[in-house]
């Protein structure tokens, strides 16, 4: 990767959120794909029962379904924006930082 990408700030932003990420998403992953695949059995079993006693309830549990799929990405959103905005003030700072460090290091050498 060339070097004259890092001075960029916006790329530094996406670069530095990636690494962060990546410290606890494979477990994120593999723990969402499992408590998925539960579900899913569940929601299975479920509908197999409610229409086993009575097709029309089905249609009264459907809506807290679409009730959990739009607040669910509300609150993701609520997650996301202030999470994206602080990003951008850490690495500003944590770039300051380093160039800091790395204008003392030359001078260290220098002596």
């Amino acid at each position: 990767m060339e070097l004259e990408k890092y001075d960029r700030p916006n790329f530094y932003d996406s670069y530095t959120r990636a690494l962060e990420e990546t410290k606890t998403r494979t477990n994120d992953v593999i723990q969402n794909i499992s408590g998925l695949i539960g579900s899913i059995a569940a929601a299975i079993y479920t509908l197999l029962i409610i229409l086993s006693i009575d097709p029309y309830v089905l249609i009264f549990s459907l809506i807290p379904l679409f009730n959990m799929f739009y607040l669910g990405k509300k609150r993701n959103r609520l997650y996301y924006d202030p999470d994206k905005e602080t990003t951008y003030h850490h690495h500003r700072a944590d770039y300051v930082k380093r160039v800091f460090e790395d204008y003392e290091c030359k001078e260290g050498d220098a002596a």
